[in-house]
């Protein structure tokens, strides 16, 4: 009498929508042959079952059972949830003259996320809010934020920040004139 092989489990570690599913299917008996099936197509080599590019249309239940000499063990399953990828959120800003602190928002239509930001220039970060304190116009550039959930992060958006430089502080020129004359005051600055 042949034996009934092992029932095999199924390894796997959640992915982000775009990546390859792996599944892993391991047997305490030797020498079996696996046998793969799911809602997604998968590419099989033999103890390994993969999604490829994976999305959350993919998710559902997968199943494998091991055969050994024409015996077939029953299947093990396993539920394959893709992680959704967040959005690319989007940057809101107003520009704002040098020594102001210049406001970056950031939002996404994916709830619950966290915002990763980046630029030339230290931000201090509240989530979907960065600040440059006391812009200056070297601080002017391309600043970046990506949204992430489930350890999945989405592209990023990028705002080019170009603060507005602060006038030089005007002359002002005037000839003394005699009363009931008209006195004349010029300013002038080196801003044009």
């Amino acid at each position: 009498i042949n034996p009934m092989p092992v029932v095999p489990t199924i390894a796997m570690i959640p992915v982000c929508e775009g990546s390859d599913q792996l599944l892993t299917a391991t047997s305490s008996t030797a020498g079996v042959t696996y046998n793969w099936s799911g809602p997604t197509p998968l590419v099989v080599n033999n103890n390994e079952a993969t999604i490829k590019a994976a999305t959350v249309a993919s998710n559902g239940s997968y199943s494998v059972s091991a055969t050994l000499n024409t015996c077939t063990s029953q299947s093990a399953t396993v539920n394959v949830a893709i992680n959704r990828m967040p959005v690319v959120p989007t940057i809101a800003m107003t520009p704002v003259c040098e020594g102001s602190d210049q406001l970056l928002t950031a939002t996404s239509s994916t709830a619950g996320v966290t915002y990763n930001w980046s630029g030339p220039t230290p931000l201090v970060v509240n989530n979907d809010k960065a600040t440059i304190k006391a812009a200056t116009v070297a601080s002017n550039g391309s600043y970046s934020v990506s949204a992430t959930l489930n350890t999945c992060t989405s592209k990023s958006a990028t705002v080019n920040v170009a603060i507005n430089p602060m006038p030089v502080v005007p002359t002002i020129a005037m000839t003394p004139v005699c009363e009931g004359s008209d006195q004349l005051l010029t300013a002038t600055s080196s801003t044009a």
